[in-house]
This record gives C-alpha cells, structure tokens and sequence, in this order.
C-alpha cells in the first residue's frame, strides 16, 4: 500500500504543478494592455484566483479552471501524504 500511495503522491505533485504553471503561463500570456507588464511584485495568487483583474476576458475563465483543478490536484497530494502517515502510525 505504501507503493501506491508513493505513486499516487507523486503523480498528483506532478499533475498539480504542471496545471498551475499552465494557467500562469496563459495568464501571461493573455495579459490585458490597460495594466502594468507581469513582474516579480506581481501576485501570483491573485493572478490565479482572480484572473478577470489581470487577463483579457476570454481566457480568464480558462486561468481560474486550471489554477483550480492544480490546487485540488495537490491538495489530493497531501492527502495522499497524511493516510501514509496515518496508516504507518496505526490509525
């Protein structure tokens, strides 16, 4: 069992990340004109969460899908992570 929580965890650490740096990457690139250029004072969160104050309309439903289903993808991944634990310890 413990194999498969390894690959479980692994594979939602993985799938997660790539879903998030996607919507980031098409957050930037589908950043509105009338707002300063992405920047390293720029907030990430925000940008993921609230897409409509920095990205054209028509991909902000898009950025908000992706950064969501990468949040759930590592959240899965702690979960993963904790019945391990548990399941070690003997609960």
């Amino acid at each position: 069992m413990h194999d498969l929580l390894l690959a479980l965890y692994f594979s939602f650490l993985v799938a997660g990340n790539v879903f998030l740096l996607y919507a980031n990457l098409i957050a930037r690139l589908a950043w509105r004109e009338d707002i300063p250029p992405y920047g390293f004072r720029t907030p990430t969160f925000a940008v993921l969460f609230h897409p409509e104050r920095f990205v054209r309309k028509e991909k902000a439903s898009a950025v908000r899908r992706l950064a969501v289903i990468g949040c759930i993808l590592l959240f899965f991944c702690l979960a993963a992570v904790l019945t391990d634990i548990f399941m070690s310890v003997g609960f």
